[in-house]
């Protein structure tokens, strides 16, 4: 008799396991789908790039650059990670802007985890969480970009999964592996991971187990801390010394007591982010289901305070911050996931009888993304008329909507999330929208020029174009037209970018950059 009850749980999980790689699956279609319908968008997404690729030129791994001048806006784990798969495929565009979207798949077996340890007798949440996950709008419109955000939202996850093990499983091993987390995050995006992490420690007497003692707490976390800092300190330690005092001072000071004290940037209210919970939660908190389960909610389950005091304590501390974005709280999405897994009615979630739906789906985007490959072909075989191919995306997904969201399953509603990217990357590739993002529509008219014969008049300049147009050498980066005419005398064969009207002959190219207008003139027109 025990010897079945053990095979029907051992089959039970193996079976949760086959849903969350199957979501893991899917998600990974439409991110990939994505990366080769929509072009990169400026500015986050050129910009890591290009630092990913200085890195490679210089071969300095320590200090990153930005278009020539040291970078210390972010860690360099994700340069390390894109420079470490680009040893193994080459150079290429496609496969750097896949490495951020592979830890958003890789969260969704470590929601998985975090779930199974948290409700051990409930292991219908575990997978019910991941598909939650999965169903967010918000998660896979940000986690699927070449961003920092699903790194974190990873290490954030395996300091859950370590604290839990170590204060409510008496498990040594738990605190390893929040220091783990807290080093990885450091190298992944700063100390903020500390703000998605230590709320749950400082108010561990809500949920530990009653033997665990508060000394044991604090011993446990600062052996953590010290892992985190050994770990972060391999990096920053010879970063400070070669970097130079400018990089010095921006990495410690600028870029961290700056952000909190002062709004220099992304100055947002105190409010933003409680505002924000209803986006976070989309399509669930248009759900009315969603919010009568959420009144079952068990306060005094251990694994509901945790989860609780985690999405509470980032929500309230980066509210006090006074730069805000509305990504900070991406980490916090799988707890408010598992949190709304655990009082859902939902039913299993059949991916054996879902197979057909799957098939369609894979085979659906795989016919478009080989209709983009083939380039011309997208255009002449479908893409004849903007307002016919609107209105047939548009039908199609209404169709979707009926179809998934009619059937008020947990898995039709992640089909329906799903089909949404899908639709919104296919749209955005064949949109001006795509169009007027594309810095390839810049870099194709540099004609082999290296970045020191551009110069660059305009906006704030990001980097752009440096990895697109895979330069080699800086981009004269002009705060004036009087620079500009300097510059010119000195390079009368470049090239200047500059918005149109900049200079009084008509531009050789006229390229659409956002909202605006931007020309292409030969130098030598602007030498007086």
């Amino acid at each position: 008799m025990l010897l079945a009850q053990d095979l029907d749980k051992r089959t039970e999980r193996a079976t949760d396991l086959w849903q969350v790689w199957c979501l893991a699956g899917l998600l990974a279609v439409v991110f990939v789908g994505g990366v080769l319908l929509r072009p990169a968008l400026p500015i986050d997404e050129t910009r890591y790039l290009s630092v990913a690729w200085e890195m490679h030129l210089s071969g300095d791994y320590f200090v990153p650059t930005k278009n020539g001048e040291t970078y210390a806006h972010k860690p360099p784990l994700l340069f390390w990670l894109i420079n470490a798969v680009w040893s193994v495929t080459g150079v290429s565009e496609v496969a750097a802007r896949l490495v951020g979207p592979a830890f958003a798949i890789l969260n969704l077996p470590l929601t998985f985890v975090l779930a199974r340890r948290l409700y051990p007798d409930r292991p219908d949440i575990a997978p019910a969480a991941a598909a939650v996950l999965t169903s967010l709008l918000f998660y896979g419109l940000y986690a699927g970009l070449t961003m920092f955000d699903a790194m974190l939202t990873a290490m954030t996850l395996l300091f859950l999964s370590g604290a839990w093990a170590a204060l409510r499983e008496d498990r040594r091993m738990g605190w390893l592996v929040c220091g783990l987390a807290l080093g990885l995050g450091i190298l992944a995006k700063g100390p903020v991971i500390l703000l998605h992490t230590l709320p749950v420690l400082l108010f561990s007497g809500a949920w530990r187990a009653s033997n665990v003692k508060l000394s044991s707490v604090l011993k446990g976390t600062l052996s953590a801390l010290g892992i985190g800092a050994v770990i972060a300190a391999a990096w920053l330690l010879p970063a400070l010394v070669l970097g130079g005092d400018a990089y010095r001072d921006e990495l410690l000071w600028t870029q961290t007591a700056g952000r909190v004290a002062n709004a220099f940037d992304h100055a947002r209210p105190a409010w933003f982010f409680l505002a924000l919970l209803p986006i976070y939660l989309l399509p669930w908190s248009l759900n009315l289901d969603a919010w009568r389960a959420m009144g079952r909610i068990e306060l005094a389950h251990p694994a509901v305070r945790m989860l609780v005091l985690h999405v509470a304590g980032a929500l309230l501390l980066f509210s006090l911050i006074a730069s805000k974005q509305v990504h900070y709280l991406l980490p916090e999405l799988p707890a408010l996931s598992i949190l709304l897994a655990s009082v859902l009615q939902t039913r299993r979630l059949r991916v054996r009888s879902n197979l057909a739906v799957i098939g369609s789906g894979l085979a659906a985007s795989g016919v478009a993304i080989g209709l983009f490959v083939n380039g011309d072909q997208w255009t002449s075989i479908w893409i004849t008329d903007s307002t016919l191919a609107g209105a047939a995306l548009l039908l199609g997904y209404a169709a979707l909507t009926v179809i998934f969201l009619g059937r008020r399953t947990l898995f039709g509603i992640t089909l329906w999330t799903l089909s949404t990217f899908a639709v919104l990357n296919a749209w955005i590739g064949a949109s001006a929208l795509g169009r007027n993002n594309d810095i390839q529509e810049f870099t194709r008219h540099f004609a082999g020029r290296d970045g020191q014969d551009i110069a660059y008049l305009g906006k704030p300049y990001n980097a752009e174009f440096n990895f697109i147009g895979r330069l080699t050498s800086p981009i004269y980066d002009a705060s004036s037209l009087h620079d500009v005419k300097v510059w010119a005398t000195r390079h009368p064969r470049g090239l200047i970018v500059a918005p149109v009207g900049t200079l009084p002959d008509a531009p050789s190219v006229t390229v659409t950059y956002g909202r605006r207008s931007f020309g292409i003139w030969n130098a030598e027109v602007a030498v007086d």
